[in-house]
């Protein structure tokens, strides 16, 4: 297992947002990334959202990007993995428009 710096974080309980760097533990290894062309932590898609600061929910599990305004927006890679593996809400979140 590696480690991962991430701009900010969410506890484990959703309560408190701290500023980062933050660095993650035991992240997975890029050999067992599920989609070698997408994945949040080793190698970003070219999506809408990929040069936004990375913010780890620790509370929900996902890892999403923060928009200009501060609002969440479930990191496409992240939610891609999430969905392959029947987790069909994946990506619902709050919006203010930014990702779309």
């Amino acid at each position: 297992m590696g480690t991962f710096n991430v701009d900010s974080v969410t506890d484990r309980f959703g309560q408190n947002h701290y500023e980062g760097p933050y660095t993650l533990s035991k992240v997975h290894e890029p050999t067992q990334c599920f989609n070698q062309e997408g994945c949040s932590i080793h190698n970003p898609s070219d999506h809408k959202m990929v040069d936004w600061p990375r913010h780890w929910r620790d509370d929900q599990g996902v890892m999403e990007r923060l928009c200009e305004h501060g609002v969440g927006h479930p990191d496409p890679d992240d939610t891609a993995y999430w969905v392959a593996r029947g987790l069909a809400i994946a990506g619902i979140h709050g919006c203010d428009g930014c990702c779309t």
